[in-house]
């Protein structure tokens, strides 16, 4: 089972610029939620990617969301998707 916990987890890089990682559901469906992956430096998003994720699938909550392995190793990129939802 993958967990990521649905916040932000910062650290100091070594020129002293903070860089961060932010787990965060960034849209829902009826059927499926959007992980949002987003990489901040200095402040700035530097880079974003979003899974669509079957709720039947998964358990999330506010705090964190649960993926099963084989799901997360399946997972395509949301640009994957033409026309955005699945």
């Amino acid at each position: 089972m993958v967990i990521f916990q649905l916040k932000e987890k910062a650290s100091i890089n070594l020129d002293g610029i903070k860089v961060s990682t932010l787990h965060r559901i960034g849209r829902e469906t009826e059927k499926a939620v959007l992980l949002e992956v987003v990489h901040s430096v200095g402040g700035m998003d530097a880079k974003k990617i979003g899974y669509w994720l079957p709720k039947s699938q998964i358990k999330y909550d506010a705090d964190k969301i649960e993926i099963p392995n084989w799901l997360w190793d399946a997972k395509k990129s949301a640009m994957d998707y033409v026309g955005g939802d699945p």
